[in-house]
Protein backbone atom coordinates (compact mmCIF):
# COMPACT_ATOMS: atom_id res chain seq x y z
CA UNK A 1 0.00 0.00 0.00
CA UNK A 2 2.85 2.40 0.89
CA UNK A 3 4.60 1.59 -2.39
CA UNK A 4 1.42 2.01 -4.45
CA UNK A 5 0.77 5.37 -2.77
CA UNK A 6 4.26 6.62 -3.66
CA UNK A 7 4.04 5.46 -7.29
CA UNK A 8 0.54 6.87 -7.87
CA UNK A 9 1.82 10.38 -7.15
CA UNK A 10 3.87 10.23 -10.42
CA UNK A 11 6.97 11.77 -8.77
CA UNK A 12 9.94 13.26 -10.61
CA UNK A 13 12.29 12.13 -7.81
CA UNK A 14 11.50 8.91 -5.94
CA UNK A 15 13.18 7.83 -2.65
CA UNK A 16 12.97 4.12 -1.82
CA UNK A 17 14.42 2.66 1.41
CA UNK A 18 14.67 -1.16 1.12
CA UNK A 19 11.55 -1.40 -1.10
CA UNK A 20 11.89 -5.16 -1.74
CA UNK A 21 11.69 -6.20 1.94
CA UNK A 22 8.62 -8.43 2.45
CA UNK A 23 7.52 -8.23 -1.22
CA UNK A 24 7.05 -11.56 -2.97
CA UNK A 25 9.22 -12.36 -5.99
CA UNK A 26 6.57 -11.64 -8.66
CA UNK A 27 5.96 -8.14 -7.24
CA UNK A 28 9.72 -7.43 -7.06
CA UNK A 29 10.10 -8.34 -10.73
CA UNK A 30 7.08 -6.19 -11.62
CA UNK A 31 8.63 -3.25 -9.71
CA UNK A 32 11.96 -3.72 -11.51
CA UNK A 33 10.26 -3.57 -14.91
CA UNK A 34 8.12 -0.59 -13.88
CA UNK A 35 11.06 1.49 -12.63
CA UNK A 36 13.14 0.66 -15.73
CA UNK A 37 10.39 2.13 -17.93
CA UNK A 38 9.73 5.29 -15.89
CA UNK A 39 11.40 8.59 -16.79
CA UNK A 40 12.14 9.56 -13.17
CA UNK A 41 15.18 10.06 -10.93
CA UNK A 42 15.53 7.39 -8.27
CA UNK A 43 17.50 7.35 -5.00
CA UNK A 44 17.44 3.84 -3.60
CA UNK A 45 18.76 2.05 -0.51
CA UNK A 46 18.72 -1.72 -1.05
CA UNK A 47 20.60 -4.95 -0.32
CA UNK A 48 18.84 -6.74 -3.22
CA UNK A 49 21.72 -7.08 -5.67
CA UNK A 50 19.68 -8.23 -8.70
CA UNK A 51 17.30 -5.31 -8.14
CA UNK A 52 20.26 -2.94 -7.79
CA UNK A 53 21.91 -4.30 -10.94
CA UNK A 54 18.77 -4.00 -13.09
CA UNK A 55 17.41 -0.65 -11.89
CA UNK A 56 20.39 1.58 -10.98
CA UNK A 57 23.07 3.10 -13.23
CA UNK A 58 25.06 4.77 -10.45
CA UNK A 59 26.03 3.57 -6.97
CA UNK A 60 27.02 5.59 -3.90
CA UNK A 61 28.92 3.74 -1.17
CA UNK A 62 29.02 5.20 2.35
CA UNK A 63 31.93 3.98 4.48
CA UNK A 64 33.69 5.57 7.47
CA UNK A 65 32.15 8.98 6.83
CA UNK A 66 33.29 8.96 3.19
CA UNK A 67 31.01 8.79 0.15
CA UNK A 68 32.36 7.00 -2.95
CA UNK A 69 30.58 7.31 -6.31
CA UNK A 70 30.61 4.64 -9.04
CA UNK A 71 29.06 5.32 -12.45
CA UNK A 72 27.77 1.88 -13.30
CA UNK A 73 25.72 -1.07 -12.05
CA UNK A 74 26.47 -3.49 -9.20
CA UNK A 75 28.94 -5.57 -11.23
CA UNK A 76 30.91 -2.43 -12.12
CA UNK A 77 30.78 -1.31 -8.47
CA UNK A 78 32.31 -4.61 -7.30
CA UNK A 79 35.24 -4.30 -9.71
CA UNK A 80 35.95 -0.66 -8.85
CA UNK A 81 35.54 -1.21 -5.11
CA UNK A 82 38.09 -4.03 -5.26
CA UNK A 83 40.54 -1.66 -6.98
CA UNK A 84 39.93 1.01 -4.32
CA UNK A 85 40.39 -1.38 -1.39
CA UNK A 86 43.56 -2.83 -2.96
CA UNK A 87 44.98 0.70 -3.26
CA UNK A 88 43.98 1.40 0.36
CA UNK A 89 45.72 -1.82 1.48
CA UNK A 90 48.95 -0.82 -0.28
CA UNK A 91 48.77 2.62 1.35
CA UNK A 92 48.14 1.01 4.77
CA UNK A 93 51.20 -1.24 4.31
CA UNK A 94 53.35 1.78 3.39
CA UNK A 95 52.03 3.67 6.44
CA UNK A 96 52.77 0.68 8.69
CA UNK A 97 56.40 0.56 7.50
CA UNK A 98 56.88 4.27 8.16
CA UNK A 99 55.18 3.90 11.54
CA UNK A 100 57.58 1.12 12.55
CA UNK A 101 60.60 3.34 11.85
CA UNK A 102 59.04 6.30 13.64
CA UNK A 103 58.13 4.12 16.64
CA UNK A 104 61.80 3.15 16.97
CA UNK A 105 62.77 6.81 16.91
CA UNK A 106 60.10 7.68 19.52
CA UNK A 107 61.31 4.81 21.70
CA UNK A 108 64.64 6.59 22.07
CA UNK A 109 62.71 9.35 23.93
CA UNK A 110 63.72 12.37 21.83
CA UNK A 111 63.98 15.72 23.55
CA UNK A 112 61.18 17.74 21.96
CA UNK A 113 62.92 21.06 22.34
CA UNK A 114 63.69 21.73 18.70
CA UNK A 115 61.03 22.67 16.15
CA UNK A 116 61.95 19.71 13.92
CA UNK A 117 61.62 17.22 16.77
CA UNK A 118 58.22 18.61 17.78
CA UNK A 119 57.04 18.43 14.17
CA UNK A 120 58.21 14.84 13.87
CA UNK A 121 56.37 13.86 17.07
CA UNK A 122 53.17 15.44 15.73
CA UNK A 123 53.65 13.57 12.46
CA UNK A 124 54.11 10.34 14.40
CA UNK A 125 50.78 10.76 16.21
CA UNK A 126 49.07 11.58 12.91
CA UNK A 127 50.48 8.34 11.47
CA UNK A 128 49.17 6.38 14.47
CA UNK A 129 45.70 7.86 13.88
CA UNK A 130 45.92 7.10 10.16
CA UNK A 131 46.95 3.50 10.86
CA UNK A 132 43.89 2.79 13.03
CA UNK A 133 41.73 0.04 11.45
CA UNK A 134 38.64 1.36 9.69
CA UNK A 135 35.24 -0.27 10.11
CA UNK A 136 35.46 -1.31 6.46
CA UNK A 137 38.59 -3.33 7.26
CA UNK A 138 36.75 -5.55 9.75
CA UNK A 139 34.91 -8.58 8.52
CA UNK A 140 32.16 -10.63 10.07
CA UNK A 141 33.48 -14.00 11.26
CA UNK A 142 30.61 -16.44 11.72
CA UNK A 143 32.62 -19.61 11.17
CA UNK A 144 32.30 -22.02 14.04
CA UNK A 145 32.06 -25.66 14.91
CA UNK A 146 29.03 -27.59 13.65
CA UNK A 147 27.38 -30.63 15.13
CA UNK A 148 27.57 -33.97 13.35
CA UNK A 149 24.43 -34.85 11.41
CA UNK A 150 23.53 -38.50 10.84
CA UNK A 151 22.14 -40.25 7.77
CA UNK A 152 18.56 -40.04 8.97
CA UNK A 153 17.59 -36.37 8.86
CA UNK A 154 13.94 -35.48 8.50
CA UNK A 155 11.00 -37.19 6.79
CA UNK A 156 7.52 -35.85 6.01
CA UNK A 157 4.83 -38.46 5.23
CA UNK A 158 1.52 -37.39 3.68
CA UNK A 159 1.31 -34.10 5.61
CA UNK A 160 -1.78 -31.91 5.09
CA UNK A 161 -2.71 -28.59 6.68
CA UNK A 162 -5.58 -26.16 6.15
CA UNK A 163 -7.15 -23.18 7.88
CA UNK A 164 -10.83 -23.40 7.05
CA UNK A 165 -11.09 -23.53 3.25
CA UNK A 166 -7.50 -22.30 2.76
CA UNK A 167 -5.20 -25.26 2.06
CA UNK A 168 -1.53 -24.85 2.95
CA UNK A 169 -0.33 -28.42 2.31
CA UNK A 170 -2.02 -31.36 0.63
CA UNK A 171 -0.47 -34.83 1.11
CA UNK A 172 3.12 -33.49 1.20
CA UNK A 173 5.93 -36.05 1.44
CA UNK A 174 9.67 -35.48 1.34
CA UNK A 175 12.86 -37.02 2.77
CA UNK A 176 15.74 -34.65 3.50
CA UNK A 177 19.21 -35.92 2.65
CA UNK A 178 22.47 -34.88 4.27
CA UNK A 179 23.63 -31.37 3.29
CA UNK A 180 20.32 -30.68 1.50
CA UNK A 181 19.96 -26.94 0.74
CA UNK A 182 16.39 -26.07 -0.25
CA UNK A 183 14.82 -22.72 -1.12
CA UNK A 184 11.10 -21.98 -0.72
CA UNK A 185 9.30 -19.65 -3.17
CA UNK A 186 5.70 -18.59 -3.59
CA UNK A 187 3.49 -15.49 -3.33
CA UNK A 188 2.77 -13.75 -0.03
CA UNK A 189 0.09 -15.48 2.03
CA UNK A 190 0.48 -18.90 0.39
CA UNK A 191 1.74 -20.51 3.63
CA UNK A 192 5.56 -20.56 3.50
CA UNK A 193 6.06 -19.51 7.13
CA UNK A 194 3.29 -21.87 8.28
CA UNK A 195 5.16 -24.68 6.50
CA UNK A 196 8.30 -23.89 8.53
CA UNK A 197 6.29 -23.83 11.76
CA UNK A 198 4.90 -27.27 10.88
CA UNK A 199 8.42 -28.65 10.43
CA UNK A 200 9.48 -27.20 13.77
CA UNK A 201 6.46 -28.61 15.60
CA UNK A 202 5.02 -25.15 16.35
CA UNK A 203 1.91 -26.04 14.32
CA UNK A 204 0.24 -29.46 14.26
CA UNK A 205 -0.62 -31.02 10.88
CA UNK A 206 -4.23 -32.02 10.13
CA UNK A 207 -2.98 -35.32 8.69
CA UNK A 208 0.36 -37.09 8.16
CA UNK A 209 3.48 -37.36 10.30
CA UNK A 210 7.05 -36.07 10.63
CA UNK A 211 9.97 -38.33 11.55
CA UNK A 212 13.10 -36.50 12.82
CA UNK A 213 16.56 -38.08 13.15
CA UNK A 214 18.16 -38.29 16.60
CA UNK A 215 21.21 -36.18 15.66
CA UNK A 216 19.21 -33.27 14.20
CA UNK A 217 19.61 -29.94 16.03
CA UNK A 218 17.47 -27.13 14.57
CA UNK A 219 18.49 -23.49 14.34
CA UNK A 220 15.53 -21.23 13.48
CA UNK A 221 15.86 -17.64 12.24
CA UNK A 222 12.31 -16.28 12.33
CA UNK A 223 10.91 -13.49 10.18
CA UNK A 224 9.75 -11.85 13.43
CA UNK A 225 13.36 -11.03 14.28
CA UNK A 226 15.03 -10.76 17.67
CA UNK A 227 12.45 -11.14 20.47
CA UNK A 228 14.10 -9.82 23.65
CA UNK A 229 13.47 -7.01 26.13
CA UNK A 230 14.59 -3.72 24.59
CA UNK A 231 16.44 -2.61 27.74
CA UNK A 232 18.70 -5.70 27.69
CA UNK A 233 22.33 -5.15 26.79
CA UNK A 234 23.88 -6.92 23.80
CA UNK A 235 26.16 -9.14 25.90
CA UNK A 236 23.28 -10.12 28.21
CA UNK A 237 21.31 -11.45 25.22
CA UNK A 238 24.15 -13.89 24.45
CA UNK A 239 24.91 -14.71 28.10
CA UNK A 240 21.26 -15.70 28.65
CA UNK A 241 21.96 -18.59 26.26
CA UNK A 242 25.52 -19.36 27.43
CA UNK A 243 28.36 -17.43 29.07
CA UNK A 244 30.93 -19.74 27.50
CA UNK A 245 30.40 -21.50 24.16
CA UNK A 246 31.86 -25.01 24.08
CA UNK A 247 31.77 -27.11 20.93
CA UNK A 248 31.55 -30.91 20.69
CA UNK A 249 34.41 -30.98 18.16
CA UNK A 250 36.95 -29.94 20.81
CA UNK A 251 37.47 -26.45 19.37
CA UNK A 252 38.70 -24.01 22.08
CA UNK A 253 35.77 -22.52 24.01
CA UNK A 254 34.72 -18.92 23.36
CA UNK A 255 33.50 -16.38 25.86
CA UNK A 256 30.29 -14.50 25.07
CA UNK A 257 32.36 -11.34 24.55
CA UNK A 258 34.77 -13.05 22.12
CA UNK A 259 31.86 -14.45 20.12
CA UNK A 260 30.23 -11.03 19.88
CA UNK A 261 33.52 -9.54 18.64
CA UNK A 262 33.44 -12.07 15.79
CA UNK A 263 29.99 -10.76 14.92
CA UNK A 264 31.31 -7.16 14.73
CA UNK A 265 30.26 -6.10 18.23
CA UNK A 266 33.50 -4.75 19.78
CA UNK A 267 33.73 -4.58 23.60
CA UNK A 268 32.60 -0.93 23.70
CA UNK A 269 29.41 -1.90 21.80
CA UNK A 270 28.55 -4.99 23.85
CA UNK A 271 26.98 -3.03 26.71
CA UNK A 272 24.65 -1.09 24.38
CA UNK A 273 20.91 -1.65 25.02
CA UNK A 274 19.15 -3.58 22.25
CA UNK A 275 16.84 -0.58 21.74
CA UNK A 276 19.84 1.45 20.48
CA UNK A 277 20.84 -1.04 17.77
CA UNK A 278 20.20 -0.42 14.08
CA UNK A 279 18.12 -2.87 12.05
CA UNK A 280 21.26 -4.51 10.63
CA UNK A 281 22.88 -4.82 14.07
CA UNK A 282 19.75 -6.48 15.48
CA UNK A 283 19.86 -8.98 12.61
CA UNK A 284 23.53 -9.74 13.29
CA UNK A 285 22.85 -10.23 17.00
CA UNK A 286 19.90 -12.53 16.20
CA UNK A 287 22.06 -14.51 13.77
CA UNK A 288 24.70 -14.82 16.51
CA UNK A 289 22.17 -16.30 18.97
CA UNK A 290 21.04 -18.84 16.36
CA UNK A 291 24.49 -19.98 15.16
CA UNK A 292 26.18 -20.05 18.60
CA UNK A 293 24.16 -23.17 19.44
CA UNK A 294 25.92 -25.06 16.59
CA UNK A 295 22.78 -26.26 14.76
CA UNK A 296 23.08 -28.78 11.93
CA UNK A 297 19.67 -28.03 10.34
CA UNK A 298 19.15 -24.32 9.68
CA UNK A 299 15.65 -22.98 8.96
CA UNK A 300 15.90 -19.36 7.81
CA UNK A 301 12.81 -17.21 7.20
CA UNK A 302 13.77 -14.00 5.33
CA UNK A 303 17.26 -13.74 6.90
CA UNK A 304 18.50 -11.05 4.45
CA UNK A 305 16.19 -8.20 5.57
CA UNK A 306 18.28 -5.29 6.92
CA UNK A 307 21.64 -7.02 6.40
CA UNK A 308 24.26 -5.04 4.47
CA UNK A 309 25.76 -6.52 1.31
CA UNK A 310 29.16 -7.34 2.85
CA UNK A 311 27.47 -9.28 5.67
CA UNK A 312 25.31 -11.07 3.09
CA UNK A 313 28.44 -12.15 1.23
CA UNK A 314 29.88 -13.69 4.40
CA UNK A 315 26.59 -15.41 5.25
CA UNK A 316 26.35 -16.81 1.70
CA UNK A 317 29.84 -18.29 1.96
CA UNK A 318 29.04 -19.77 5.38
CA UNK A 319 25.80 -21.41 4.18
CA UNK A 320 27.40 -22.69 0.96
CA UNK A 321 30.01 -24.56 3.02
CA UNK A 322 27.62 -25.47 5.87
CA UNK A 323 27.91 -29.18 6.72
CA UNK A 324 24.25 -29.65 7.45
CA UNK A 325 20.80 -28.97 5.99
CA UNK A 326 19.45 -25.53 5.07
CA UNK A 327 15.81 -24.62 4.45
CA UNK A 328 15.53 -21.03 3.23
CA UNK A 329 12.63 -18.64 2.60
CA UNK A 330 13.92 -15.49 0.91
CA UNK A 331 12.89 -12.86 -1.61
CA UNK A 332 16.61 -12.15 -2.28
CA UNK A 333 17.12 -13.96 -5.59
CA UNK A 334 20.90 -13.42 -5.65
CA UNK A 335 21.20 -14.89 -2.14
CA UNK A 336 19.03 -17.87 -3.04
CA UNK A 337 20.93 -18.55 -6.27
CA UNK A 338 24.20 -18.77 -4.33
CA UNK A 339 22.96 -20.97 -1.48
CA UNK A 340 20.27 -23.45 -2.58
CA UNK A 341 20.41 -26.37 -5.01
CA UNK A 342 16.67 -26.93 -5.47
CA UNK A 343 13.32 -25.33 -4.59
CA UNK A 344 9.95 -26.05 -3.03
CA UNK A 345 7.53 -23.99 -5.12
CA UNK A 346 4.26 -23.15 -3.34
CA UNK A 347 1.59 -22.81 -6.01
CA UNK A 348 -1.50 -22.37 -3.81
CA UNK A 349 -4.38 -24.73 -2.92
CA UNK A 350 -1.95 -26.94 -0.98
CA UNK A 351 0.21 -27.79 -4.02
CA UNK A 352 3.99 -27.83 -3.41
CA UNK A 353 6.38 -28.96 -6.16
CA UNK A 354 10.07 -29.81 -5.98
CA UNK A 355 12.05 -27.96 -8.68
CA UNK A 356 15.63 -29.20 -9.34
CA UNK A 357 17.64 -25.99 -9.73
CA UNK A 358 18.25 -22.42 -8.55
CA UNK A 359 15.71 -19.59 -8.58
CA UNK A 360 17.10 -18.25 -11.88
CA UNK A 361 16.66 -21.72 -13.43
CA UNK A 362 13.10 -21.86 -12.11
CA UNK A 363 12.28 -18.39 -13.45
CA UNK A 364 13.61 -19.24 -16.92
CA UNK A 365 11.62 -22.49 -16.92
CA UNK A 366 8.46 -20.66 -15.79
CA UNK A 367 8.82 -17.97 -18.50
CA UNK A 368 9.40 -20.64 -21.16
CA UNK A 369 6.20 -22.44 -20.06
CA UNK A 370 4.21 -19.18 -20.21
CA UNK A 371 5.59 -18.41 -23.68
CA UNK A 372 4.65 -21.91 -24.88
CA UNK A 373 1.08 -21.52 -23.56
CA UNK A 374 0.72 -18.16 -25.34
CA UNK A 375 2.09 -19.63 -28.57
CA UNK A 376 -0.29 -22.60 -28.42
CA UNK A 377 -3.26 -20.34 -27.70
CA UNK A 378 -2.49 -17.98 -30.61
CA UNK A 379 -3.52 -20.35 -33.48
CA UNK A 380 -6.82 -21.14 -31.74
CA UNK A 381 -7.52 -17.42 -31.38
CA UNK A 382 -6.73 -16.81 -35.08
CA UNK A 383 -8.93 -19.73 -36.16
CA UNK A 384 -11.81 -18.46 -34.03
CA UNK A 385 -11.44 -14.98 -35.59
CA UNK A 386 -11.49 -16.44 -39.12
CA UNK A 387 -14.62 -18.48 -38.34
CA UNK A 388 -16.29 -15.38 -36.91
CA UNK A 389 -15.47 -13.38 -40.05
CA UNK A 390 -16.85 -16.20 -42.24
CA UNK A 391 -20.08 -16.18 -40.25
CA UNK A 392 -20.38 -12.41 -40.58
CA UNK A 393 -19.86 -12.41 -44.36
CA UNK A 394 -22.01 -15.46 -45.05
CA UNK A 395 -24.50 -14.65 -47.90
CA UNK A 396 -27.24 -16.46 -45.97
CA UNK A 397 -26.95 -14.03 -43.04
CA UNK A 398 -28.81 -10.73 -43.45
CA UNK A 399 -26.93 -7.71 -41.97
CA UNK A 400 -28.72 -6.28 -38.93
CA UNK A 401 -29.34 -2.53 -38.64
CA UNK A 402 -29.21 -0.43 -35.46
CA UNK A 403 -32.59 0.17 -33.88
CA UNK A 404 -33.71 3.75 -33.14
CA UNK A 405 -32.90 3.24 -29.43
CA UNK A 406 -29.42 1.85 -30.21
CA UNK A 407 -28.68 4.76 -32.57
CA UNK A 408 -29.55 7.27 -29.82
CA UNK A 409 -27.39 5.28 -27.34
CA UNK A 410 -24.41 5.37 -29.72
CA UNK A 411 -24.77 9.14 -30.18
CA UNK A 412 -24.90 9.68 -26.40
CA UNK A 413 -21.80 7.53 -25.86
CA UNK A 414 -19.87 9.52 -28.49
CA UNK A 415 -20.69 12.72 -26.55
CA UNK A 416 -20.08 11.22 -23.12
CA UNK A 417 -16.67 9.55 -23.76
CA UNK A 418 -14.72 12.79 -24.55
CA UNK A 419 -16.19 14.39 -21.39
CA UNK A 420 -15.00 11.48 -19.26
CA UNK A 421 -11.54 11.51 -20.86
CA UNK A 422 -11.24 15.26 -20.12
CA UNK A 423 -12.21 14.68 -16.45
CA UNK A 424 -9.67 11.83 -16.24
CA UNK A 425 -6.90 14.10 -17.61
CA UNK A 426 -7.77 16.83 -15.06
CA UNK A 427 -7.72 14.32 -12.21
CA UNK A 428 -4.36 12.88 -13.34
CA UNK A 429 -2.88 16.40 -13.37
CA UNK A 430 -4.25 17.09 -9.88
CA UNK A 431 -2.89 13.79 -8.48
CA UNK A 432 0.59 14.45 -9.87
CA UNK A 433 0.70 18.08 -8.63
CA UNK A 434 1.95 17.06 -5.17
CA UNK A 435 -0.54 19.40 -3.46
CA UNK A 436 -2.95 16.73 -2.20
CA UNK A 437 -2.88 15.33 1.31
CA UNK A 438 -2.84 11.58 1.84
CA UNK A 439 -6.62 11.53 2.46
CA UNK A 440 -7.29 13.64 -0.64
CA UNK A 441 -4.97 11.40 -2.69
CA UNK A 442 -6.89 8.28 -1.62
CA UNK A 443 -10.23 9.94 -2.50
CA UNK A 444 -8.86 11.05 -5.88
CA UNK A 445 -7.61 7.50 -6.51
CA UNK A 446 -11.12 6.12 -5.86
CA UNK A 447 -12.61 8.66 -8.30
CA UNK A 448 -9.98 7.71 -10.88
CA UNK A 449 -10.86 4.01 -10.51
CA UNK A 450 -14.58 4.75 -11.02
CA UNK A 451 -13.82 6.96 -14.05
CA UNK A 452 -11.65 4.32 -15.71
CA UNK A 453 -14.32 1.65 -15.15
CA UNK A 454 -17.00 3.89 -16.70
CA UNK A 455 -14.76 4.75 -19.69
CA UNK A 456 -13.98 1.05 -20.24
CA UNK A 457 -17.67 0.06 -20.04
CA UNK A 458 -18.80 2.77 -22.46
CA UNK A 459 -15.87 2.04 -24.76
CA UNK A 460 -16.83 -1.64 -25.00
CA UNK A 461 -20.47 -0.72 -25.66
CA UNK A 462 -19.41 1.74 -28.37
CA UNK A 463 -17.41 -1.04 -30.07
CA UNK A 464 -20.43 -3.38 -29.95
CA UNK A 465 -22.80 -0.79 -31.44
CA UNK A 466 -20.27 0.39 -34.05
CA UNK A 467 -19.84 -3.19 -35.23
CA UNK A 468 -23.53 -3.61 -36.15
Amino acid sequence: IALASALMASPQLLFLDEPTNHLDLDVIEWLENYLQRQNIALLLVTHDRYFLDRVCNRILELEDGQLYAYKGNYEYFLAKRAERTDAATREADRTANILRREAEWMHRRPQARGTKAKGRIRAYHELVEKAQPRSGDTKLDIAGAQRYIGNKIFEAHGVSKAFGKKEILRDFSYTFSRYDKVGIVGPNGVGKTTFLRLLLGEEAPDAGTFDIGETVRFGYYSQKGLQVAEEKRVIEVVQDIAEVIRYDSGEPPLSASALLTRFLFPPNKQHTPVSKLSGGERCRLYLCTVLMQAPNFLILDEPTNDLDILTLNVLEEYLSEFRGCVLLVSHDRFFMDKVVSHLFTFEGDGIVRDFPGTYSDYRESHLAEEAAKTENAAPRTRNATVEKEKTRTSPDTKPRRLSFKETRELEEIEIRLPELEARKAELEQLMSSGTLSNTELIAAGEKMTALIEEIDTLGMRWLELSDI
